[in-house]
């Protein structure tokens, strides 16, 4: 890398924040650009290689930002005359961008600054810059919010949802009644058809051609997803945590396009960031057992009612595509009937995008949007029209109609499987356009961001009563520290099944298992008659002990994967007690899910 390639650089950078002149941020901007300049091109050959591609990779991005800063700036200008509210936000959003880019510029000259004199005054100097820059930002957003006041103008109230409702009715429709379809149920895997003639024979005393009836359509069914055996605690991860681990574990890997580093030196520099990401404490308090009413858990109802931009985490199998579908047939299911109101607060049209199926499209097309997604995407690869109507048009149709209910404010946008990117690279841009998408799309009526600064835009914004766009979003605990979002975003985790939760899902899975057994003996005899509580009985030995504290089953039964393991062991039981002893446990879970997978 030669110092001709940095000018060029660099010069580019002048080019585009010339651009932005007029603005306060320039001042700072140009002065650490000029400090910039005089360390790179006075310092380059003391300057090791991956440092300086580290650094240039950082300007070209910045350069990046820039130009697109001043394309907003432009269209902030031609909007003034049609909506003022929207031109002025985006003025403030361009200012938001530039202090970010303060900082970064700052840091930059802090890490090519080899005397530590030079590098204290840096930071003194920057600190001072910045309290000026956050000051001055406070009073504009203040003078920003009192103008959507007086003038009334909020960018979700333009529309209401009846209105929408009547515009999109014939696209709208059957896309609510695939995500019925898509989210209403949840797969049972079939039990063992001999088992289930025998529970038959004891339960209903059928007769010898019923059971065989029965065993011949006996086959896997859906259950309805009629419940959400889910409660949350609040995540004791601080935003200082989280953003700390994001800047050290999705740092650029610019390096490696460079000969002079060698694989052996990239390897080393990732091995030092990994051995440098931040101990979270609070991570690893989160897998202790909390002292009884140490903390408060909240249901997902009340959590979505209270909190417009919620991350919720879980270990695997805690059920957290389950609470995604849950949330999304919950919102679906009150628009179809005809609801203005649901649980969560005002009726919004639910948007559940599988974040591994967004990357699949992203490769495809890189520059692929997450809004311009919205319509076009996919449940486990099915589209949400009818077959006969999968047609460019139907679904440029759907798209166009469910960005105008996210650009109304009616929309609550659901993200599922976040950690489920594992190419660090890909998982950066992800990050990056989910977050582009949540800033620009996911406000509060007030236009408050999660990207705000906290220390300068401190309300209370409940979403139930203000109503406006929403997000979930899932991932697992350890995938998401890895690199996770920045922001103001209410993090919870998804707790161990209560004692009463557990009892609750027995009651659920044994009715519907029997359910479905009488709906099979019927059919082939209707004059049968049978008992509709006998599931009771059949549920009442497993819920007999999970009452015990002591029982080690307790403990195997923490999350909505492991019970529905236990009541599959505990149905083909056939009344009898299940093994007390943990590995005796392990064994009948492990040939149980062996066995499934077999059949």
């Amino acid at each position: 890398m030669d110092s001709e390639s940095v000018q060029k650089v660099v010069e580019e950078l002048f080019a585009f924040s010339i651009l932005i002149a007029d603005t306060e941020e320039w001042d700072f901007i140009s002065a650490r650009l000029a400090t910039i300049i005089h360390l790179l091109t006075a310092s380059t050959h003391n300057i090791d290689a991956y440092t300086l591609s580290d650094t240039l990779e950082n300007l070209i991005e910045y350069a990046n930002v820039l130009r697109s800063c001043n394309e907003k700036k432009k269209q902030s200008e031609d909007m003034m005359t049609i909506d003022v509210s929207r031109s002025l936000f985006t003025q403030q959003q361009i200012r938001s961008t530039l202090l970010s880019m303060v900082s970064r510029l700052s840091m930059i000259e802090f890490i090519l600054t080899n005397d530590h004199n030079r590098k204290n005054r840096a930071l003194i100097a920057t600190f001072h810059e910045l309290q000026i820059l956050r000051q001055m930002m406070h009073q504009r957003e203040k003078s920003l919010r009192t103008h959507i006041v007086d003038h009334g103008a909020t960018t979700n109230s333009s529309m209401d949802v009846t209105s929408l409702h009547k515009k999109h009715f014939n696209v709208i429709m059957p896309y609510l009644k695939q995500c019925s379809s898509f989210y209403g149920t949840i797969s049972i895997t079939a039990l063992e058809a001999d088992i289930v003639v025998e529970t038959a024979r004891n339960f209903y005393k059928a007769s010898a051609t019923d059971l065989n009836k029965l065993k011949a359509n006996w086959r896997s069914f859906d259950i309805p997803l009629s419940e959400c055996f889910i409660d949350l605690q609040t995540e004791k991860t601080t935003s200082f945590e989280r953003n700390a681990a994001r800047q050290l574990l999705t740092g650029n890997r610019f390096a490696a396009f460079f000969s002079s580093v060698t694989e052996h030196k990239q390897k080393k520099i990732w091995m030092n960031r990994l051995l440098d990401t931040p101990y979270m404490l609070s991570i690893v308090n989160s897998d202790r057992y909390a002292i009884k009413d140490e903390y408060h858990s909240s249901d997902i109802i009340q959590v979505l009612r209270e909190n417009r931009w919620v991350v919720a985490l879980g270990h695997p199998g805690s059920g957290k595509s389950t609470l995604s579908q849950w949330v999304a047939l919950q919102s679906a299911q009150g628009i179809m009937n005809k609801k203005e109101t649901t649980d969560f607060g005002p009726a919004r049209i639910p948007i559940l995008i599988r974040i591994a199926e967004f990357a699949e499209a992203l490769r495809e097309n890189d520059t692929l949007s997450l809004f311009d997604h919205i319509g076009h995407h996919t449940w486990f690869g099915k589209y949400f029209r009818s077959e006969e109507s999968t047609s460019t048009s139907a679904l440029s149709q759907l798209a166009a109609a469910l960005q105008d209910y996210v650009r109304q404010g009616q929309a609550v946008v659901i993200i599922d499987g976040l950690d489920e990117i594992s190419v660090s690279d890909q998982r950066a841009k992800i990050l990056h356009c989910l977050e582009t998408f949540i800033h620009t799309h996911i406000r509060a009526p007030s236009l408050r961001s999660v990207m705000d600064d906290p220390n300068f835009v401190r309300h209370i914004d409940k979403p139930a009563e203000t109503g406006g766009n929403q997000i979930l979003i899932t991932s697992r605990i350890v995938g998401y520290h890895a690199a996770p979002l920045t922001g103001q975003f209410s993090h919870y985790i998804i707790q161990p099944l209560s004692s009463k939760l557990m009892q609750a899902f027995v009651d659920y899975w044994f009715y519907h298992i029997h359910a479905n057994i009488r709906s099979i003996l019927v059919s082939s005899n209707a004059e049968i008659l049978l008992d509709d509580s006998v599931w009771q009985d059949h549920a009442e030995p497993l819920k007999t002990q999970l009452e015990d504290r002591n029982s080690e089953l307790r403990e195997l039964a923490s999350n909505p994967f492991l019970m529905s393991l236990i009541c599959h062991i505990a149905f083909e039981s056939n009344d009898a007690a299940l093994p007390t002893k943990r590995v005796q446990l392990y064994e009948r879970a492990i040939n149980s899910i062996l066995s499934t997978w077999n059949g």
